[in-house]
């Protein structure tokens, strides 16, 4: 999915930048300071979504809006910003969605499912019935639903089923890509996890979160930066 951000102010669009490319399948194309140079990057090259600031210098957010439906283009938008007043008008512009700062990762996750939910279901023709897994001379094949996690240690990936855990030499993000993103959530820098597999979750130290899954005993930590993604998968 890709998506494109647009805010005046550095600090806030750094952090929606770090907030966004937590959540899985979603690529940042660009974030931009200037409204005038994203709107040309855009016409160039649009994007699925383009998160909009509304008060900005020379072009406002309402502006960049009506511009991008002159260009005919297809792309969702959603505004971000600190008032709420803008609201209304916002929705008269088609938007997507309206998001308030300071951002809150469960409720950019549940912008990002909206969209989904809107594309109705996509085919993933490019992910294979099982991932091949070479062990020296010989490949063993995988499903996607037997996998329990995926783990980093000492810069060496591995896939863990129930039966042992296989070497690959994919970085976590290059599996995330391989495997289907409404089946695994990243939890950590160093786990990817198999969300039909969750038994549990307890409450851990300095508000993160460990999870048991079904058919390991091994407890994958849910960091500070994934934790509020997670809870919204789950309700919590």
């Amino acid at each position: 999915m890709k998506v494109v951000l647009v805010d005046d102010e550095r600090l806030a669009l750094d952090e929606l930048t770090y907030l966004l490319e937590q959540i899985p399948d979603v690529s940042i194309e660009g974030a931009f300071l200037e409204a005038k140079e994203a709107l040309k990057f855009v016409a160039a090259n649009p994007p699925d979504i383009i998160f909009l600031d509304i008060s900005m210098p020379e072009l406002g957010g309402m502006e960049f809006a009506d511009a991008i439906a002159a260009l005919g283009l297809k792309t969702a938008i959603v505004f971000a910003t600190a008032y709420d007043n803008f609201a209304i008008k916002a929705f008269e512009k088609n938007a997507l969605d309206y998001v308030l700062k300071p951002y809150e990762a469960a409720r950019l996750f549940k912008v990002i499912g909206k969209y989904r939910a809107l594309q109705g279901p996509v085919s993933q023709p490019d992910l294979p019935i099982k991932l091949s897994i070479w062990m020296g001379d010989r490949a063993v094949f995988v499903n996607p639903d037997d996998i329990l996690y995926c783990e980093v240690q000492n810069n060496q990936s591995s896939i863990c089923t129930e039966t042992g855990c296989y070497p690959v030499p994919d970085s976590l993000s290059a599996l995330e890509e391989r495997l289907p993103n409404e089946q695994f959530l990243r939890t950590h820098r160093c786990f990817l996890i198999n969300i039909k597999r969750v038994r549990e979750a307890s409450p851990y130290f300095n508000n993160t979160l460990v999870v048991r899954l079904h058919g390991t005993k091994k407890e994958i930590p849910v960091s500070r930066h994934y934790v509020k993604a997670f809870k919204a998968v789950f309700h919590l």
